[in-house]
């Protein structure tokens, strides 16, 4: 009897490492109403699941006692509070002169104040350059005269940043200093070197701790037990701080993860989790589209290629009227995630998570071509190209060019793996592999020839690279006749 159990605790052991998780994160953006959060905490709460809240301490319904208690409430019952920043903006924030935090405006990362504001001082870190153009500028803060011009823009103007703020019409726009500030005074000039800057900004040194002692303060004041440990980044016309900026002072902060630039996969088996789990995008699925099952569908592809699935929400769902439909719509995909076994987790949980789930390499690394959780007739992850069929399992790949192929698949097993395609009336056909690393950039790509006439088993070496984060595959075709796929796996020697 003992060697039985021994024996079902050892298979329990592997299937749970043979499967790596399937995670979905819901995240709530910017101080919405206390209504909205008491409702979407009770759908939640209903549900045994936890949102997280990105809130900022010093904006709009933060100054209301009733926000507070249900913001407190929130916080007590598990949902996660993270930092949005002071005040929604990556440069400046308010602070009256009677605040104690006033004594600290003087320091070396402090660019200017005013009399209710503190400008940070800024690096542009590895931001990205356009070639130099010419532009032509007028009436103070006016500029036109080139095509890469665009509404939130950041333009480099003779070592000086300004944001591309509003469009007047016939290619001409106004500029804002970096620091959203509307006071920019240029002399009227035509043929003026310029270039567009594609920020992954760094503070000066001091300036993030600074901004984080500042949203710990107005996070008490509020009432919470615990402070963030999430970072979230604003968007609009404010710089984003690059993941590597982010990561040095945020883990000494004591910060487990934020958003950043360039965004990772989120994804496990990620061999710069220690970095990436500092750039998590959100925007995976978006309730606000009132469509369901296109969400679904959204989190099935995500999650069947081993990645976290980060819900986006402002809650712009056109006014109280339509906040029933949109809570019931949580209601139905909370339980649609439970049925379907995808985890609801809070994004410090997802964090930990991707850093402390090991990769099982005897695991088939490729999506389930049987696996269809959103019911849409294509396996999860999988994608097609011109005429093709699914039907239980099997692919019929119909005619010329990229017939199948899946896109940012995590959760490798690095090293030496076989490849095994099983496949008839293929023709000629190649099989495509590119790694790439955290930054989403290829590291390396590697081809097959495959080509059948009855069924058949192909199997190949690959070495997956040390840096690759993730790959895509496909398979292209040379050949009109109907070919069938009817196994592929990716496994670890």
């Amino acid at each position: 009897m003992l060697k039985l159990l021994c024996l079902a605790v050892l298979l329990c052991i592997g299937e749970t490492l043979s499967a790596l998780p399937k995670i979905v994160c819901f995240r709530f953006d910017d101080n919405q109403t206390a209504d909205i959060y008491r409702k979407l905490g009770d759908v939640f709460r209903k549900n045994n699941a936890r949102f997280s809240l990105s809130l900022i301490p010093l904006h709009g319904q933060a100054f209301n006692k009733k926000w507070r208690e249900v913001i407190c409430s929130l916080e007590k019952d598990g949902f996660e509070i993270m930092d949005h920043t002071p005040s929604h903006n990556t440069l400046s924030f308010p602070l009256e002169k009677g605040d104690p935090l006033r004594k600290l405006s003087g320091k070396s990362f402090t660019d200017h104040t005013s009399e209710r504001r503190v400008y940070l001082k800024y690096d542009p870190g590895v931001s990205r350059f356009s070639p130099v153009f010419k532009v032509k500028i007028s009436g103070k803060n006016k500029i036109s005269g080139n095509k890469l011009l665009k509404v939130r823009s950041l333009v480099k103007i003779r070592d000086r940043f300004y944001y591309v703020y509003t469009a007047l019409g016939n290619g001409e726009f106004l500029l804002r200093t970096i620091w959203s500030e509307n006071n920019v005074v240029l002399p009227d000039e035509e043929n003026v070197p310029a270039q567009i800057c594609y920020p992954a900004f760094s503070p000066a040194p001091g300036a993030l701790e600074f901004m984080i002692k500042v949203s710990r303060e107005k996070f008490r004041q509020i009432g919470l037990n615990k402070m963030p440990r999430v970072l979230i980044q604003p968007g609009g016309f404010y710089p984003l701080m690059g993941r590597n900026a982010l990561a040095k002072v945020l883990k000494e902060q004591g910060y487990i993860s934020s958003t950043g630039i360039p965004a990772g996969y989120k994804g496990f088996g990620d061999p710069d989790i220690a970095v990436s789990r500092y750039a998590m995008d959100w925007a995976d699925f978006n309730l606000e589209s009132m469509n369901l099952e296109r969400e679904k569908t959204r989190i099935a592809d995500t999650v069947a290629c081993n990645r976290i699935a980060i819900g986006a929400s402002h809650v712009r769902v056109g006014g109280k009227e339509k906040l029933p439909e949109y809570l019931l719509l949580h209601e139905k995909l909370l339980r649609w995630l439970a049925e379907k076994n995808i985890k609801v987790c809070t994004q410090s949980e997802a964090s930990e998570l991707l850093a402390s789930t090991k990769i099982d390499r005897k695991n088939n690394v490729l999506p389930d071509l049987a696996c269809d959780l959103d019911g849409n007739g294509r396996p999860d992850g999988w994608f097609a190209s011109g005429r093709v069929k699914f039907n239980k399992g099997v692919v019929t790949l119909c005619g010329k060019g990229r017939g199948l192929y899946v896109r940012s698949l995590c959760g490798l097993p690095r090293g030496k793996v076989r490849l095994v395609i099983d496949h008839e009336k293929l023709g000629r056909a190649t099989v495509r592999i590119k790694f790439c690393n955290s930054l989403k950039k290829a590291c390396e790509i590697w081809t097959k020839n495959l080509q059948s006439s009855d069924r058949k088993k192909d199997t190949f070496e690959v070495n997956i690279p040390a840096d690759c984060a993730a790959l895509d595959f496909e398979i292209i075709r040379n050949s009109s006749s109907d070919g069938k796929i009817y196994q592929l796996e990716l496994r670890g020697i």
